[in-house]
């Protein structure tokens, strides 16, 4: 079958499969600039790029739509697996420079002012910027049996995996799937 074939069945497919309010929004080009400043602020760390997150959101840019291009269920998973993609270069000794982890949780902050998440959210990218080898230190501690559930919920997930460390002693748990799981979970 030709390639150009196989993209319009592969089209065919996604419109069958995602609503036409989620196609809409992906097709919003302030979302995709909101995608691909949130990948160059999380890799740079630079505070001059988290501004470019916050004038995607000024134009209208949603962080709960789908990011097409990598899969992810809205703008929140996406920045998870920056952060996870980060701490595994800095693991390795690749990155050098801004505090991508500080631009993760400022653009976090001006997504969450435009479109809250679940309140769990955070606990996901609390995992996704920790250190290897270091305990989660979660930066917000939401009281009640509720908050307990949802940061134990994260705490099992890494419990849970059968990931092994790499030779710089990083372990991908992917957190954005996680993330999403516990979306499906509460739908």
């Amino acid at each position: 079958m030709p390639r150009n074939s196989l993209m319009l069945v592969a089209t065919l497919l996604l419109c069958l499969t995602v609503s036409p309010a989620a196609l809409a929004r992906q097709a919003d080009p302030a979302t995709q600039d909101l995608h691909a400043a949130l990948d160059v602020a999380v890799v740079t760390g630079l505070d001059s790029v988290v501004d470019l997150v916050r004038i995607s959101l000024d134009a209208g840019a949603d962080p709960l739509a789908p990011v097409e291009a990598q899969g992810r269920q809205d703008s929140y998973a996406y920045l998870i697996a920056l952060a996870e993609d980060a701490a595994e270069r800095e693991a390795q000794g690749l990155i050098a420079g801004g505090d991508w982890r500080a631009a993760a949780y400022r653009a976090f902050a001006l997504m969450e002012a435009r479109a809250a998440p679940a309140s769990w959210t955070i606990y996901y990218l609390d995992a996704a910027v920790t250190r290897p080898g270091e305990d989660i230190a979660f930066s917000r501690e939401s009281g009640g049996l509720r908050g307990t559930r949802d940061r134990m919920a994260v705490i099992a997930h890494a419990m849970g995996s059968t990931a092994e460390p790499d030779a710089s002693g990083f372990v991908r748990h992917d957190w954005a799937a996680a993330y999403e799981a516990m979306l499906a979970e509460n739908d």
